[in-house]
């Protein structure tokens, strides 16, 4: 419980500190809408220096509730990944135990890697209407109004439009770039603990 809560209090103090570098790198990813009086950054320092004439500094901070909420996938990436992972643990050990093997701490770097992506995918599908709420609230203003306001207007509004299919758009290419990543960096502790581990009792 103290590593969620720590790892959840990290999310929100990284998020608050690096928001408006991911809100800039938004908007100029986001083509503007013809006719609906939005702005075609000429580059990073126009965006900043727009963002700020027009709407202050909370326009840096737009999305920032539902990055807040994106915390939550880590957390229940990391619960689902212990669970997993101890009891795929103690089935090991009750098959050694049968073949009266000594009982071990570790496991194949296979089963490290497919739990990771296995907790990863889960947590990823679980949360992901965030990254899509997260990417419209910090579209531009079109005729001057801003259509998503708060995550769960945005989350409504989205839903009502375009159903679970909007709520979920772009998750395949999103899957396919965050389940390997993590799966790798896991497996990378995993390694690297259990080297540290074996150097402590040599």
């Amino acid at each position: 419980m103290n590593a969620i809560l720590s790892g959840a209090a990290a999310g929100i103090t990284g998020n608050t500190i690096t928001n408006p570098i991911w809100m800039v790198k938004t908007r100029m990813q986001l083509l503007p809408k013809e006719g609906g009086g939005q702005i075609v950054y000429t580059g990073y320092r126009n965006a900043v220096k727009t963002i700020f004439r027009e709407e202050g500094l909370g326009g840096f901070y737009r999305g920032i509730s539902a990055s807040y909420w994106g915390c939550t996938e880590g957390c229940i990436q990391f619960v689902l990944y212990e669970r997993v992972k101890t009891k795929l643990l103690h089935r090991e050990n009750k098959r050694r135990a049968a073949l009266k093997l000594p009982p071990t701490d570790t496991l194949p770097k296979s089963t490290y890697f497919f739990s990771a992506a296995f907790s990863k995918c889960l947590a990823t599908i679980t949360t992901y209407p965030h990254e899509v709420a997260r990417t419209r609230m910090r579209e531009q203003a079109t005729a001057g109004v801003f259509k998503y306001n708060g995550m769960i207007r945005t989350l409504r509004t989205i839903g009502a439009e375009e159903g679970r299919k909007g709520l979920y758009a772009g998750i395949g290419t999103h899957t396919a770039r965050v389940v390997p990543n993590s799966a790798i960096m896991f497996l990378a502790y995993e390694v690297v603990n259990e080297w540290i581990r074996r150097r402590e009792r040599s």
